[in-house]
This record gives structure tokens, C-alpha cells and sequence, in this order.
């Protein structure tokens, strides 16, 4: 991604005229004015003309070198020249010429970008319908629709599984976009269900390939070489949906379309289906496939089908990309007060409570589900406190019998051990293997000490950190239980891109009732709803009111194109009209308390179906444009904005670990559990985390790299962009917000879900400013940013230092451990973590000889040497980066202060979670001293 700063000149032979007519638009007021307006075209004007002209005005103080201006996605910033109007429509700072065969034949979208003061962004869109006279009739036309549904492998119920003819590839249905069925019906798939069938669509417009087919857009391969000959054909950037049934295609290499290559790996990939992209970069695709060995019980046979189930929505260049719908609540709570002796887990909106069995008196319950279907697969309870069985058992399930297509959720049931030496090695290290904190299990000694992790087994869910823990530990001296920690765990479960379940958020030891409030995320990208089904007569009704016949000029005249023989476009098409500017669109201030038009082609009471129907939208979109300029702010407010609070983060990095080429991942921004430590101060949060949540994982799906596809999971800034003010996070989340809104206005599902919970004022719907609490999204931003710090944080501590450690100690002072060093006749003991702040140290009785310690130091890698005697010297963090690092986080008005909130434990480096590198403690000389 990169950002424009100064104009460039105009392209040869486009002709750039300050001042000619263009198309009659109505003037914008000056008051409080956006930071940037397109005031022409107009808003859904129609046009046939050679030529069409794009105009902007801009607000006070923006920068104007960062201007941007895209045309359905491309670049046209530097068709822009300085203008003094804009037709009849008056003041227009730049306006650009744009030739016809720059156009769409159909919708035409405009997107600008501009900063303005403080790190604020402002945008606007529009769009136009543009009506190619060079175009024959009956072509095909763009129409943009935001979102439209996509399932890629159906077979239904009661389909023979066996006959391929049975498959389904869904497109559809999407607002105004009917549902499109692809069968291989007609297709030659000569390994039967072993074979590969294949949709290719233009991304711009959904319709199928031309080039594929006969126009239809598909085909059906018997083996991997004829595919991968097939795929190399296409052309770049069209979007390709596979799947090979029931059945396992050898060899599999779908690279071409940003898929992986399988013929080289071990894995074999049943029941495979993709999505992806020609000419993506491999590993962009989103894929889905059951490999033998990924599960702990075999999992074939139809309902183990695990299509790929979303949205095709347009990204904020304005082609389409898959993206996930499904999602999974989950709260763990051990220990429950509301169930005594019991433990429970609610997960997607089921309840289940786990208690011991007769004469068990407390131990650990694992949870499984299965992460393609995201179903629960099984469930155990160990009653590991009186049982060496279950102890041997539960080392078993995490190191043997778990696969990596299970998400194992573990918490305790009561009091887990009679005591310490009932943790055995084996155990502890399995659940260092898992992402857990084996040192902590022999503290867990009573009912008051719980512990929950969800984690897999997975290495690549391993390497990229998911794990999440949470724990409650009785104070060991006082007996009392930790009265700030519950062992509680919240989190929310998405799709990644192999199709599986991971934690997209967790928030541990939350009093909070619903500190995630996932319906945001839900709603936001569930498949999309079309408009509710008029008959046939009522929509000659709907259609009647912005006809060119002008049977209701009222409405043609709010709808700004009343002129006589001027072409309105269907009402609905104007629900988006404000989104990315200011204001409501005028649709939605039509009377619609109207007067029937008599005629032959509809009644009166068809007439009313229609308008009654369209008030009530009318009402849930009024509600929608009132959240959707409350979530705005999260990045045009002038004072405190996304972009802003990251800045500032990264500014404040400590720099004796700043590295400029750290990058922060966009969608890991909500999956910190040390977010609960600031989220407990901010009264309402939930909603407001919740639906910024939804933005921040929409910019992660939505925003294009530079290979032109939304890669999710790698979409990032770095450290020096932020510190430079040079990344563009800001523009980027406007336009994902855009593009969010977009959809929610044009979507029934979305809109009606979401109007009428705010007007009834419902949680999470309802934000408003003036509500006691202020649950609106900027009110989450603190939260988002102290993530942001525990993240760079946890990249930049391995690249400056290690856990120097020593195991089985007698004792647990690491300024006790010392060597000895001669110097000549001088023979002296050297100490040296004697020096070693008490925040850099972590003692733990060692598993296997519980009557010792083990004790890890935070320290410098790079060690020096003493200038006179020559032994080796230790530098240690100073006191201001341990401040900053372990101190709790407060809130400051708008503003994160304090430290990052960090626990000592996510330094350990012990099992595959490990984020820091481990290192054996110096020891100056093989022969030990006490100093």
C-alpha cells in the first residue's frame, strides 16, 4: 500500500479544463463542512455522454498533498486539476475530466481520500450510472451490489453423495441479486467424486468467465495436472470456486489462484473446496479440506462436508473477495457460583456444565471442537486431585491424542490437586506443548485456584500465538483468593484461511456481563439478506414511484432527478447516498404519505404494501446513518482518532527496544486477554468493543495489498510507519468503514437487525453520545491501543533479550548463584543477576523435584565484559521498560496511559507458545560459589 503526497501532472492526451459546464448539481454548504465532498456527479445520476467530470471540494485544514481520488478501484488522482466551480453546483476546488472508456457500462463508483488536522481522515463516495451508447443491448452491466452470498460445496440432504450431479456451487442471493445454482450437470468429471469442479467469475461483476466454457464459466477436471494447466490459463485477477465433492484429487497444486501446493507435503486433502484468486500470491485463498490425520477420531462422509460459507463482497477497491460468516461465542467460567461443584462452558449459545465424578474431588475438563465444523466433538473429565490415572490420562489426550483439527477448551472443576508433587513432568510439559504454563498447575490447590486455556495443537495455531490462558491463584502466604482475577475466559471464535475455528478475541477475568459483544461481528458479515418479496404487481408499484411518467413527482423531486424525462433510479439504490460524506441521503426524507396513482397495473393496496414497507426501512436507515456517523469518528474525529492513539503508542515504545520494522497485524488488535485490564474502567464497553471489533477485522478483509487481494492475518504497519505518521491506517479504516455501512444499508437482513434494535434501544445497537455511559466505538479506541502496545511489545522483547535461566536451585535468589573467577593471584566470586531488578525475575518449584526451584531472568542478550578483571558482564531492563511493561494501564480522559499491563508468565520460554528465547544462566566457571 502506498499513499500519494504530490499531485502528478496530467496524463497525456486526457483533456483537463478548469471551469467548463459539467452536469447541473446543487451546491453544498459551507458551515460545518467535511474535510472532503464530491460534488459531482450527483449522487445515482444517469448519463450517456463521452465524457463525465468528478469534482471535490475541501474542508478547512486538510492536506491536500495527501489527496486520492479512485474511479471503480483505479487510481485517477492525477487526472485532477485546481478548479474554481464545478458546472452550475458553484465553489469545486479540483475536478477531473474522465473519458467513457474509463467507464463501466452500469454503476460507476468514486472514492476520495484526504487527512486533515490531528491525523483526522476524511472520505467520501459516490456513485453514478453510466449508459456506454458503444454498448450493445442486453450486455452484461456492472451493478456493484456491496454483498452477495457464496457456499462453495452444497450437497443436500437428501442428495446422492455418490452422484456428482449433486454438488452445488451457490452464488447468491445479495440485495437485488438473485441466487445463481452451478451444478456439473453438464460437465465431464471423469474421476467421478474424485474429481475438481470449477467456477470462474469476473471479480468485478460475478457474471461468469467468458473465456471458460462456453460463456459458462465452468468446467470439471479428472487430475491434478490437467487443473493446474486449466488454472495457469486464466485470466489474472478473475475469482475461481472449486471443490472436489466428497472425494480426495491427488497431487493437488492450486498456487495459481493463491491456493498451496500439496503434491510436495504429506497432507492429503479431502473433501477439498477454495476460493481464491488468478494470480494471487499462494496462500491468499481461503481453502477448506478434511486431512486423515488432522483429527483424533476419523471424520468422513457428509456431515463432515466443511464448505466454505460466506460473503462475496466488494473490497474498498471494489472487487469482490470471500469473506467468512460464521462465528462462535464462547465463556468459560470454572467453578461456577451459580452451579456449586460444577464448571461451566456456554458455547455457541449452548450451555454445558461439567461436575466430577462419584468420588472425585476436583480436576481438569477438556471441551473439544471440531474446528471445520465448529461443532463440539467430545468432551473428558479427569478427576485429577485423587487419581494418578487421570493424571496419566489427561498427558495422554494433549500429547497424543489431540490432533490439530481440534480446539481444545481446558478449565478446572474444583480443587485440581492434593498437592504439588501431583503434577507430574509429563504433565507440565504437555501443557507447555499446548500454549499453556505447566509451572503454574502445582499452585492449583483449591477450589478458589482455577485455570482455563484454549488453545490446539496445531503448530501453525502454536506459532502464531493464539493460545489464551487465564488464571486464579490463591496467594500462597495469606490463603486468600486473587480478588482481581476470576479465571473466566470470554472469547469469540472465527474462520481463518484453511476454513478452521481460532479465537478472533478472548477477554479473561471480565465482571463485565458481555465485554465482547460479538453480535456486531456477527451481523455485520452474516450471508446477505435480499429485500422482502413483492408479487409481481407490486413492484410495477415500487418501480411507479420513480418512473419517468412522474405518477409521484414528490418523491422524483427528493430524489433529486424530478426533471421532466430526467431517469430516477429505483428507490433502494439510493439508500447508500450518504455513506462516506455527511448527512442522510434525501431518500430518506420522502412523505410517504402519498395519494394512489389510478391505474389498471397495480391497487391501491398493493400501492400501500409498497409504501408501508418503505417507511419502515426508511426508519432503520435513519438509525443505521446514526451509527454509522458515530463509528466515522473512530477515524475522521479531529481529536482523538484510531490513527492518532496508534501513533502514539508507538511513539512511546521504550527505544531500547524499538525496531522500526516491527508490524502490527491489523486483525490482532482485539485478541489480547490484557485488554480486560482497561475495559473494566470504561463503563459500556462491550458494544462500542464489539462493534469496533467488526471494523478492524473488516479492514483486515477488505483492504487489498499490493498482489490487489485482502490477505486477512497479514494486513499490518509497521513500528516506523506509525512513529513517521507515514502509514495509512487511517484512510484505510475509513474506507473499510465505508464499505461496511454500505452494506448494512442495502442489506435487509443487516438493517433491520440492526434500525430496530437501536430504536428500541437494545444492546449492542444502541450508541449514543449522550448516553450516561457513551458506549460509542471511539470509546473503545483506548482498549484498542493498549493491545497495540502489548503486541509490539511481545515482537520487540526477543530481538534485545532472553530468560536466562537455572533449574533445580536450592533456593530461589538468582543473586545467590555465583562463580568463580581468577585474575592472576586473585581469585573472587562473581554474582552476576545480583543486580538483576526483582520485575525481571520468576521463580517456580521445578516439577520434577518440587523441593527445588527453577528461576528465569529477563536479561540482555548481548553480554559484555568486566574492563579490569575481563569476566563476562549482565545488562538488565532498565526500571522505566519494566514500568512499562508489567505496571497496569489506566485511562487518562480519551487517552491510554499507564504501562501495558503485561504478566510475567507470557515471557517464560518453555513449550511451542514460547515467545521469548531461552538461554542457561551464566555461569562464569564450572564451579559455583556463594557471595
Amino acid at each position: 500500500m502506498w499513499k500519494i503526497h504530490n499531485i502528478c501532472p496530467p496524463l497525456a492526451g486526457v483533456l483537463l479544463i478548469s471551469g467548463l459546464l459539467g452536469p447541473r448539481v446543487e451546491a453544498q454548504p459551507i458551515g460545518d463542512a467535511p474535510l472532503i465532498s464530491i460534488v459531482e456527479p450527483t449522487f445515482n445520476e444517469t448519463s450517456n455522454a463521452s465524457t463525465i467530470y468528478i469534482g471535490v471540494r475541501f474542508g478547512p485544514g486538510v492536506n491536500t498533498s495527501t489527496f486520492e481520488a479512485r474511479l471503480n478501484g483505479n487510481e485517477i488522482t492525477s487526472l485532477f486539476n485546481p478548479a474554481t466551480e464545478c458546472g452550475t453546483a458553484g465553489p469545486c476546488d479540483m475536478r477531473a475530466l474522465v473519458q467513457d472508456s474509463d467507464l463501466l457500462n452500469g454503476t460507476n463508483i468514486v472514492t476520495v481520500d484526504i487527512e486533515g488536522p490531528n491525523e483526522a481522515e476524511g472520505s467520501d463516495r459516490t456513485k453514478f450510472q453510466f449508459a456506454s451508447p458503444s454498448v450493445a443491448a442486453g450486455s452484461s452491466a456492472s451493478r456493484f451490489v456491496s454483498a452477495v452470498g457464496v457456499e462453495s460445496v452444497r450437497l443436500p440432504s437428501e442428495a446422492d453423495p455418490n452422484d456428482v450431479n449433486s454438488y452445488q456451487i451457490v452464488v447468491g442471493p445479495g440485495p437485488d441479486f438473485p441466487q445463481t445454482i452451478y451444478t456439473p450437470a453438464k460437465l465431464t468429471c471423469s474421476a467421478g467424486t474424485n474429481s475438481m469442479q470449477v467456477l470462474v467469475l469476473d471479480r468485478r461483476t460475478l457474471n461468469p468467465e467468458q473465456k471458460v466454457g462456453g460463456g459458462s464459466g465452468q468446467n470439471c477436471f479428472g487430475d491434478a495436472a490437467s487443473l493446474s494447466t486449466f488454472l495457469s490459463s486464466l485470466p489474472a485477477g478473475d475469482l475461481v470456486i472449486m471443490n472436489s465433492f466428497l472425494g480426495l484429487m491427488p497431487n493437488l497444486n492450486t498456487t495459481q489462484i493463491g491456493g498451496l501446493n500439496y503434491s510436495a507435503s504429506g497432507i492429503q486433502p479431502r473433501y477439498y473446496n477454495a476460493i481464491g484468486v488468478v494470480g494471487a500470491p499462494a496462500g491468499t485463498a481461503y481453502e477448506s479440506y478434511r486431512p486423515a490425520n488432522f483429527s483424533h477420531t476419523p471424520r468422513l462422509g457428509r456431515e463432515f462436508l466443511a464448505p466454505l460459507v460466506g460473503s462475496l463482497m466488494l473490497d474498498i477497491r471494489q472487487s469482490y473477495y470471500f469473506v467468512p460468516s460464521s462465528f462462535r461465542e464462547i465463556k468459560v467460567i470454572p467453578n461456577d457460583p451459580a452451579m456449586p461443584g460444577s464448571s461451566t462452558i456456554v458455547f455457541n449459545r449452548h450451555t454445558f456444565h461439567g461436575s466430577m465424578p462419584a468420588g472425585g474431588l476436583g480436576g481438569f475438563w477438556i471441551l473439544a471442537i471440531d474446528r471445520l465444523s465448529g461443532y463440539v466433538s467430545d468432551s473428558y473429565i479427569l478427576p485429577t486431585n485423587n487419581s494418578a490415572a487421570a493424571v496419566s490420562d489427561l498427558t495422554f489426550l494433549l500429547d497424543v491424542y489431540y490432533k490439530p483439527h481440534d480446539l481444545l477448551v481446558i478449565t478446572t472443576i474444583g480443587a485440581p490437586f492434593s498437592s504439588p508433587s501431583s503434577v507430574t513432568a509429563g504433565l507440565s510439559a504437555a501443557f507447555d506443548r499446548v500454549g499453556g504454563t505447566g509451572f503454574i498447575l502445582p499452585k492449583l490447590l483449591s477450589p478458589d485456584d482455577s485455570y482455563t486455556l484454549i488453545t490446539s495443537t496445531d503448530p501453525d495455531y502454536l506459532k502464531a500465538h493464539f493460545p489464551v490462558e487465564s488464571t486464579s491463584i490463591r496467594d500462597q502466604a495469606s490463603g486468600q483468593a486473587s480478588s482481581t482475577q476470576t479465571g473466566e475466559l470470554s472469547g469469540l471464535l472465527s474462520r481463518d484461511k484453511k476454513n478452521q475455528f481460532g479465537l478472533q478475541t478472548a477477554l479473561s477475568d471480565q465482571n463485565l456481563p458481555d465485554p465482547l459483544n460479538s453480535q456486531w461481528m456477527e451481523v455485520v458479515f452474516q450471508q446477505p439478506q435480499d429485500w422482502p418479496v413483492w408479487t409481481a404487481s407490486q413492484n410495477l408499484a415500487y418501480l411507479d414511484l420513480t418512473a419517468v411518467s412522474d405518477h409521484y413527482p414528490s418523491v422524483r423531486q427528493k430524489l433529486g432527478c424530478g426533471l421532466p424525462n430526467q431517469i430516477c433510479q429505483p428507490i433502494r439504490t439510493y439508500y447508500d447516498g450518504g455513506i462516506g460524506g455527511s448527512g442522510e441521503p434525501s431518500a430518506l426524507s420522502i412523505n410517504y404519505n402519498l395519494t394512489y396513482f389510478q391505474n389498471d397495473a397495480y391497487s391501491l393496496a398493493d400501492f400501500n404494501v409498497v409504501v408501508k414497507q418503505l417507511a419502515t426501512e426508511q426508519g432503520y436507515e435513519k438509525n443505521a446513518y446514526t451509527l454509522y456517523n458515530l463509528f466515522k469518528d473512530v477515524t475522521a474525529d479531529q481529536s482523538n482518532n484510531l490513527q492518532l492513539q496508534l501513533q502514539k503508542v508507538a511513539q512511546n515504545i521504550d527505544g531500547s527496544v524499538a525496531n522500526g520494522n516491527s508490524a502490527l497485524v491489523v486483525k490482532r488488535l482485539t485478541q489480547a486477554s490484557g485488554v480486560a485490564k482497561i475495559l473494566s474502567v470504561i463503563p459500556s464497553v462491550g458494544p462500542a468493543f464489539g462493534g469496533l471489533s467488526a471494523i478492524l477485522d473488516g479492514a483486515a478483509k477488505l483492504v487489498p495489498s499490493s498482489s490487489g487481494v485482502p490477505n486477512d492475518g497479514q494486513y499490518a504497519f509497521t513500528l516506523q510507519q506509525l512513529k513517521d505518521g507515514n502509514a495509512i491506517v487511517g484512510s484505510n479504516m475509513a474506507d473499510t468503514t465505508a464499505a461496511l455501512f454500505v452494506s448494512i444499508v442495502n442489506d435487509w437482513g443487516k438493517v433491520s437487525t440492526i434500525g430496530s434494535g437501536y430504536a428500541a434501544q437494545q444492546s449492542p445497537w444502541y450508541m449514543s453520545l449522550t448516553s450516561m455511559d457513551a458506549n460509542v466505538p471511539r470509546a473503545a479506541l483506548p482498549a484498542i491501543s493498549l493491545t497495540a502496545k502489548q503486541q509490539f511489545y511481545l515482537q520487540l522483547l526477543p530481538t534485545v533479550f532472553s530468560e536466562d535461566f537455572f533449574v533445580q536451585q536450592p533456593q530461589m535468589n538468582p543473586a545467590k548463584i555465583g562463580a568463580k573467577w581468577k585474575a592472576g593471584d586473585i581469585q573472587f566470586c562473581v554474582a552476576s543477576y545480583a543486580s538483576a531488578p526483582s520485575a525481571t525475575i520468576q521463580t517456580y518449584s521445578d516439577i520434577s523435584k518440587p523441593s527445588t526451584y527453577d528461576i528465569y531472568i529477563l536479561t540482555n542478550t548481548v553480554t559484555g565484559k568486566n574492563p579490569i578483571y575481563f569476566y563476562p558482564t549482565l545488562n538488565f531492563p532498565s526500571s522505566s521498560l519494566l514500568t512499562d511493561l508489567f505496571s497496569a494501564p489506566n485511562l487518562n480522559g480519551a487517552t491510554l496511559s499507564g504501562g501495558a499491563g503485561l504478566l510475567n508468565r507470557q515471557l517464560l520460554p518453555t513449550g511451542n507458545y514460547a515467545i521469548m528465547k531461552g538461554r542457561a544462566g551464566l555461569k562464569v566457571t564450572s564451579t559455583l560459589c556463594t557471595p
